[in-house]
């Protein structure tokens, strides 16, 4: 007697469910709700840009995740934020 798929397997015919992406630390700096850690981690993005190629834009912020909101919300306290980190390792 032969037995079907679903006596073997019991999920045949199901289809698997989509592999989860990858967190990015912007989406774990999102995830925590305080604006801490967001602030500390524009300020790196910001001292790392700065240092690769002089500058650091708005542009730059949004390729490394941020959404607009949250560069209009944040970038000031990120800049003074990274001031004060560039002037303590000086």
């Amino acid at each position: 007697m032969r037995r079907s798929n679903h006596e073997i397997d019991p999920f045949a015919g199901f289809k698997a469910l989509p592999p989860l992406r990858q967190l990015t630390p912007v989406d774990k700096a999102r995830m925590t709700g305080k604006p801490g850690p967001m602030v500390a981690l524009m300020a790196r993005i910001m001292i790392e840009k700065r240092s690769l190629k002089g500058d650091c834009t708005d542009l730059d912020l949004k390729m490394a995740g941020f959404r607009q909101a949250e560069i209009d919300t944040h970038g000031m306290e990120a800049r003074q934020a990274a001031l004060r980190l560039v002037h303590e390792a000086a």
